[in-house]
């Protein structure tokens, strides 16, 4: 937990990364397989150095990549810890461009 990651792409250019692997840091990717890359090798790399963690924790918002959350479970068989409402100020968040390839995920300081 609190652990900065980041994977990169085949030209060695970020693809993506996270501020930290629990609720305070949040996730961006320039596509989905990245941020599945990015999931897979930062909860490979948390079990290996600290095998009584329960895990890596993020927030997906699943009514903006639904695609992603049936990955996770029916593929990469990833389980909810926690389900949580973000709400913020001023609207839907985020608001991501429609067709956008990129992913974010929040962090809870949103």
């Amino acid at each position: 937990k609190g652990t900065i990651f980041c994977i990169c792409d085949e030209e060695g250019e970020i693809a993506a990364y996270t501020t930290g692997l629990d609720l305070h840091g949040f996730v961006i990717s320039k596509d989905r397989e990245a941020y599945k890359a990015l999931l897979i090798a930062s909860s490979i790399y948390v079990r290996e150095h600290d095998p009584m963690s329960e895990g890596i924790c993020f927030h997906l918002l699943g009514n903006v990549y639904p695609d992603l959350l049936d990955w996770m479970f029916n593929e990469a068989r990833l389980k909810i810890m926690e389900m949580t409402t973000l709400m913020a100020k001023g609207g839907p968040v985020p608001r991501v461009p429609l067709g956008a390839e990129m992913v974010y995920s929040p962090s809870v300081t949103y």
